[in-house]
C-alpha cells in the first residue's frame, strides 16, 4: 500500500487516518486493475466506454427483473449483433459491417445500430432525443448508456428490445 514507514512511525500516525488512508489506497489498485482488465479485453470493447466505476447501476433497482436483463446483456456483449456474432464466426472485426446498410462500411457494433444506422432511423427517433442521433459520436454513445433517467433508459431499452428481435437467430 506504499505505507512502508506505518511501523516505525506508529506513535506520529493516528489508526483512524491509517486505516483510512490504506482502504483508500487498495481501493484506487483495486479499480486500476479492473480498468486495466477491461482496457486489455476485446470483449469489454464497448462495456469499458460507459462503465467507470464498480457500482450497480440504478436501472438494476429501478426495473424488475426480466426487464433488467436485457440492458445487462446488451451492455456486455451478450446478445447477436453481427459485431459479437462475428467473433463467433472468426470473422475479423474490420470486416463485421453493416449489412442492414446502403452504401456504409461501418462496423456492426452497439454505437452504429443505436445511433447511426439508417436502417432504425424511425425506431431511433421513436426512443431517442435527437441530440444523440444528430451528429453522433462516442461521448453521446456513453452519456446516453450511462444516462441515470429512468425515462431516457427506458427508451433506449426499448430501442434495445426491438434490435434484439432483428438480430435474434
Amino acid at each position: 500500500t506504499g505505507k512502508l514507514d506505518a511501523w516505525q512511525n506508529q506513535t506520529s500516525l493516528q489508526n483512524t487516518t491509517l486505516k483510512h488512508e490504506i482502504k483508500q489506497v487498495l481501493i484506487d489498485q483495486n479499480l486500476q486493475h479492473w480498468q486495466s482488465i477491461l482496457d486489455q479485453s476485446t470483449k469489454a470493447r464497448y462495456y469499458s466506454i460507459f462503465k467507470q466505476s464498480i457500482q450497480l447501476e440504478k436501472y438494476a433497482l429501478q426495473l424488475n427483473k426480466y426487464n433488467a436483463i436485457v440492458p445487462c446483456k446488451f451492455r456486455t456483449g451478450n446478445h447477436f449483433l453481427p459485431v459479437e456474432t462475428g467473433i463467433w464466426e472468426g470473422i475479423d472485426i474490420r470486416d463485421r459491417t453493416c449489412a442492414l446498410c446502403e452504401n456504409v462500411n461501418e462496423i456492426a457494433d452497439e454505437n452504429h445500430y443505436i445511433l447511426m444506422c439508417p436502417f432504425f432511423n424511425e425506431q431511433r427517433k421513436t426512443f431517442l432525443k435527437k441530440y444523440y442521433y444528430s451528429r453522433p459520436n462516442t461521448s453521446k454513445f456513453q452519456q446516453l448508456m450511462s444516462s441515470s433517467s429512468t425515462a431516457k433508459l427506458s427508451n433506449l431499452f426499448k430501442l434495445i428490445i426491438h434490435l434484439n428481435k432483428i438480430f435474434k437467430r
